[in-house]
């Protein structure tokens, strides 16, 4: 989606007025000028007591690499990869991780390359 270029000029700028600036929509490809559009879970499932398979629902990018991360601890946990990390596939999406152990925690992170410009 070309947006031009005037959204990116200030990173700390926030066009569509929604809780995340220019740079954090680029970084999640959603676009700065639709409040309605930014990165989020959009649901979860799981098991409704004990331990067992939590699936993590969101809209991703297909140039965009997702990794589910869990933890045991919200304040002092380390959070490991849950699943391996993969390229959305642009739109509604999924990813599921299954732990044997009775309170678990999840959060998805998202990356992408900054495509440096070559040196001439």
């Amino acid at each position: 989606m070309d947006r031009g270029a005037t959204e990116y000029i200030h990173s700390t700028d926030n066009h569509d007025g929604d809780a995340f600036g220019n740079s954090d929509e680029q970084i999640a490809d959603t676009d700065p000028l639709n409040s309605n559009d930014w990165f989020r879970i959009t649901s979860l499932s799981g098991p409704s007591a004990g331990p067992g398979q939590a699936t993590v629902y969101f809209e991703s990018s297909s140039s965009r690499l997702y990794t589910l991360l869990w933890s045991t601890n919200l304040v002092e946990g380390i959070w490991t990869p849950a699943a391996p990390a993969r390229m959305g596939i642009g739109g509604a999406d999924s990813m599921s991780g299954t732990h044997n152990i009775p309170q678990e925690f999840y959060q998805l992170a998202l990356w992408f390359r900054f495509r440096r410009k070559p040196d001439h």
